[in-house]
């Protein structure tokens, strides 16, 4: 007979065989991270890669927080029922568990800062960006990590899940526009956990999101049914969605754009103009800003001779770059969300080209994106800034 050990143990209190779920979670390359938290206490961080493949080799990641206490054998219990099954399948698989005490739906703010640093450092994803799943209290801390980082959430499954309380459902739904969600909920479960499943879809069908929630027959709070290979089939449908990992050429570009940011908010002004080529335009906000590359020297070097730069930071799972084939990948452009301190969310877009073995930036335009829900307003202010200088 077939027994779902997530089921076993969470309905006998947690009460297991700590060698035997060891024994069963062992992935074919296991690493284990300690990681000092704010407030005290060791955020513990296991990953589990395909055999044979570098821990930071590109790659699908999917973070698994533990359900209940979250405790050392609910995150061995994760392991078990998600690591063997998907590293055959060429994913990372990240199992976090927070210090003694604290819980991560909770403790957001102390644990997922420390949590996102850590993988960054340890992982590649393929994209920048995470998928996150867990039952009850794993599935709550899913979705309070999208809440929190929604330009580093890949997807999000719960099985069952809730929205965080006191979530901004205008700014979630908006940031969310690019996030499968998937939940699942036993039919028998409490009343409350079904309700936060009908909440989710409402939310859902509000902001036009891609959610699929699903009321499995004939369970309870831990569906017995559904496998860590059930929800992998549903990772791989939603993954393949994605945008491709990045050529090497595309990777190049984003150095390129890196390096332009790193230059501009240290006020290097060699090193930032260094990254141009020599016809290129600069695009600012403002309809009158467009300069050449002189031109532009100019207007920055007396903020760069105070040290003073400018600092927008590119948001992650944001940033994409085409290459024309017609020009042998030697031309290409891009566009990325910058998040800057004074403005908020900004977008950058722009063309690079190739010279001589090095890619050079020909135009940057800098913009302010506007939600559509605010669009009307904004432009009115402006056509009404507009007629009075004028």
């Amino acid at each position: 007979m077939k027994v779902n050990i997530l089921a076993v143990v969470m309905m006998i209190g947690v009460v297991i065989d700590a060698a035997a779920v060891r024994a069963a979670a062992a992935g074919p390359v296991e690493t284990v991270h300690e990681v000092a938290v704010g407030g005290g206490g060791t955020l513990t961080v296991t990953y589990n890669a395909p055999e044979g493949v570098a821990l930071d080799a590109p790659a699908r990641v999917l973070i698994v927080f533990p359900p209940g206490g979250q405790t050392p054998e609910l995150e061995r219990l994760m392991r078990s029922m998600f690591a063997a099954e998907a590293t055959r399948r060429g994913w990372v698989v990240v199992t976090p568990r927070p210090p003694k005490g604290k819980l991560f739906p909770r403790a957001t703010k102390e644990l997922f800062p420390a949590l996102l640093e850590e993988m960054d450092k340890a992982v590649r994803a393929a994209d920048g960006r995470y998928h996150v799943a867990g039952p009850s209290n794993g599935g709550m801390s899913a979705f309070a990590f999208a809440a929190m980082y929604p330009e580093r959430t890949a997807s999000v499954m719960g099985f069952p899940g809730a929205l965080p309380v006191r979530t901004d459902e205008r700014a979630f739904g908006q940031k969310l526009k690019d996030v499968p969600i998937r939940m699942w909920v036993g039919e028998q479960d409490d009343f409350t956990w079904r309700r936060s499943m009908e909440a989710v879809e409402t939310f859902g069908k509000k902001y036009g999101l891609d959610v699929v929630a699903t009321s499995v027959n004939g369970q309870g709070h831990v569906i017995q049914s559904l496998s860590g290979a059930d929800i992998m089939n549903e990772l791989e449908k939603v993954a393949a969605k994605a945008p491709e990992p990045m050529s090497a050429a595309q990777r190049e570009v984003l150095a390129l754009l890196d390096a332009l940011h790193a230059a501009a908010s240290k006020a290097d002004g060699n090193a930032y103009f260094a990254l141009y080529a020599p016809e290129a335009v600069f695009i600012g906000t403002d309809a009158g800003e467009r300069w050449t590359k002189e031109e532009f020297r100019a207007y920055a070097a007396p903020y760069f001779s105070q040290g003073k730069g400018w600092t927008y930071v590119p948001r992650p799972g944001t940033r994409h770059v085409t290459l024309l084939p017609d020009t042998q990948g030697r031309v290409g452009f891009f566009e990325e969300l910058l998040d800057s301190e004074k403005y908020g969310t900004c977008r950058g877009t722009g063309v690079v080209r190739m010279i001589g073995g090095e890619w050079k930036v020909c135009q940057y335009h800098l913009t302010f994106p506007v939600p559509n829900d605010m669009a009307q307003r904004v432009t009115g202010e402006i056509k009404a800034w507009e007629r009075g200088v004028r």
